[in-house]
């Protein structure tokens, strides 16, 4: 199932994270009527929740430090949750976030926020969430034996 770049605008327009708009386990949710919910089958969330989208499947995997969590933009900062080792990136204006509210269920000090001077782990090639995304349909589309969209 390619992801439909115009729907993910939407859904962000809306207030969906950059992370569940860009998940395929939300749009399966949408698909089957289950809406504001996704098809995850275990815990998943953003770090506000004290989590670190455990459960994600997107472009974004394996690289969730290099973009915003709330905006899908260049992220600043990482955000390091219940000493986990997955990074979530912030933005410079989505960093107060983290630094204003606390997971649901734990004291404030659960969220670690480090700066991305040098701390993030991993090397990867910069490419934009559009590029991602595109990446990513057309490994489904190779995989599924038609032309990418």
């Amino acid at each position: 199932m390619p992801l439909d770049q115009n729907k993910i605008a939407l859904a962000m327009a809306s207030g969906l994270s950059a992370v569940c708009a860009t998940c395929k386990k939300y749009w399966e949710a949408q698909d089957r009527g289950l809406n504001e919910r996704c098809s995850s089958t275990i815990r998943c969330g953003s770090p506000l929740a004290g989590d670190t989208f455990s459960d994600y499947d997107g472009p974004m995997a394996g690289g969730l430090h290099l973009w915003c969590f709330v905006c899908g933009g260049k992220s600043h900062f990482g955000i390091r949750v219940n000493g986990r080792p997955t990074v979530i990136g912030a933005c410079k204006d989505h960093i107060r976030y983290a630094e204003q509210l606390q997971p649901i269920g734990g004291p404030p000090n659960q969220i670690e926020v480090k700066t991305s001077g040098g701390q993030l782990p991993g090397t990867y090639k910069k490419k934009s969430l559009g590029d991602a995304i595109q990446e990513v349909e057309d490994y489904y589309a190779k995989k599924e034996g038609r032309e990418p969209e």
